[in-house]
C-alpha cells in the first residue's frame, strides 16, 4: 500500500507504529499526515527513523555532503531531514495532539551498522542461498554500511524515535 495514499478510513488505529520507513518518503508532510489520519483521536504514534543532523544550522563539510549523496543514492532515499524538523512536522499537523517527544538513538544503535556487515560474514549461507545477485548486492551494501556508521558515528546521521498522540 502506498504510504502516502492509505486506504484506511480515517481514525482506524489506536497505534501507529513505523520503522525507519520516513526516511524512502519523497513528502515527509504527507507522510505524517497519513500516519496521524489513520490514528484515532487520543491514539498513541511511535516512529523510529533515519535522520541527519539540522543541516540548515550546521551545514555538511565537503566530505559530508560526499557521505549524504552517497547513503541517498545507495539506497534511494529522497532526502533526510532532522529529528527537529519532523517534530515540527508532527507538531503542527491538524491531526496531532501537538505534543511531541524525541530522542537521539544513535548510542543504542550505533553498532547495528558492524552488526549487520559481521552477520554476513558469520552466517554466509544465508546470502549465498539466495544466489549470486544477493552475494553482488550483499557485497555492494559493505562500503554503505561503514559509510551510515561512519555517519551516525561523526553526528551527520541521528536514529530519531518519536512519540505524540493524535
Amino acid at each position: 500500500m502506498d504510504a502516502l495514499d492509505l486506504e484506511f478510513e480515517d481514525g482506524s488505529f489506536d497505534a501507529v507504529w513505523s520503522v525507519e520507513a520516513g526516511a524512502h518518503m519523497n513528502n515527509k508532510n504527507k507522510f505524517a499526515d497519513e500516519m496521524l489520519r489513520t490514528l484515532r483521536p487520543g491514539g498513541y504514534l511511535a516512529l523510529a527513523d533515519w535522520n541527519s543532523r539540522d543541516l540548515r544550522t550546521y551545514p555538511p563539510t565537503f566530505i559530508e555532503k560526499l557521505v549524504l549523496k552517497q547513503l541517498l543514492e545507495q539506497w534511494v532515499h529522497p532526502n533526510f531531514i532532522s529529528i527537529n524538523e519532523f517534530s515540527n512536522i508532527l507538531r503542527i499537523n491538524k491531526n496531532s495532539a501537538g505534543k511531541v517527544i524525541t530522542d537521539n538513538w544513535n548510542y543504542y544503535t550505533n553498532p547495528s551498522w558492524y552488526d549487520s556487515v559481521i552477520e554476513g560474514i558469520r552466517r554466509p549461507f544465508a546470502i549465498v542461498s539466495l544466489g549470486p545477485l544477493a552475494i553482488i548486492k550483499s557485497v555492494r551494501e559493505i562500503p554503505t554500511l561503514l559509510l551510515m556508521n561512519w555517519a551516525f558515528k561523526k553526528g551527520l546521521m541521528e536514529f530519531g524515535v518519536f512519540k505524540c498522540r493524535g
